[in-house]
């Protein structure tokens, strides 16, 4: 079975990330915000997040990740650095 929520929903400008790795969420948004994305530790956490829209801003949408208590960002410009 095909969810075609799941892959629609970046025309109808949402991220949708379902059992998602945190790194391939960040390669989404490296690639949406036009940032670079920097490991300060090994990564493994995966994450289930639906219908977070495109139209945020990098910063809220880092806010917004944080808030699952498994994950920390600093911005320095056009740099994220990931932190768990």
């Amino acid at each position: 079975k095909v969810d075609l929520s799941l892959e629609t929903s970046w025309k109808d400008g949402y991220f949708n990330f379902e059992n998602a790795e945190l790194t391939t969420i960040m390669t989404e948004i490296a690639r949406w915000y036009d940032v670079d994305i920097h490991y300060k530790n090994r990564i493994t956490e995966q994450f289930n997040i639906l219908m977070l829209p495109r139209n945020l801003s990098v910063s809220k949408l880092l806010e917004l990740l944080e808030l699952t208590g498994h994950v920390r960002f600093i911005i320095e410009g056009r740099r994220i650095t990931v932190m768990t």
